[in-house]
């Protein structure tokens, strides 16, 4: 009985230094990350310029206006003629965090109107403002009496599109 006591002892060393050996060969290793996107958001500055081809008579009139939210501007003219040009500055601002992209320069103008985008292509990319200038012309084919109008719209994508 004493070989079984210490038979039962050398095995209760044994299972505890195969224990504390597995205990001595675990360990945990544990990642922890943090990911913080930024914004994408380009809006019209508030401030558009007009001007337009009259020198000597002051005849037709061009109206610039940036809508309240920023997404659209609208190109208002009144009294124009066949060959009236109407000229709007607009700035668009970057108030995201990342660059933006041009993606596309949109207006919904229709004939008589010619509408050029001088200074703004579809590719630019946006860091914090640019300014660009609309050049509107009025064909032969102009209705009398008629006003004109269109609103313009910029899609912008993220910088790396």
């Amino acid at each position: 009985m004493k070989k079984f006591g210490v038979l039962f002892v050398a095995m209760l060393v044994a299972l505890g230094l195969v224990g504390a050996t597995y205990a001595y060969w675990e360990d945990s290793l544990s990642i922890t990350g943090t990911v913080g996107t930024g914004t994408l958001e380009v809006i019209f500055n508030s401030t558009a310029t007009s001007s337009d081809n009259e020198e000597t008579y002051d005849v037709g009139s061009v109206q610039c206006e940036v809508a309240d939210d920023g997404k659209s501007a609208t190109v208002t003219i009144t009294n124009a003629y066949p060959g009236y040009q109407a000229n709007c500055t607009f700035t668009i601002e970057n108030t995201g965090t990342i660059p933006a992209k041009i993606k596309a320069i949109n207006n919904d103008a229709t004939d008589p109107l010619t509408v050029v985008v001088d200074g703004l292509n579809a590719g630019d990319v946006i860091e914090t403002s640019k300014t660009f200038n609309v050049v509107t012309t009025v064909g032969q084919n102009a209705a009398e009496d008629t006003p004109y109008s269109y609103t313009i719209t910029i899609d912008v994508g993220q910088f790396n599109e």
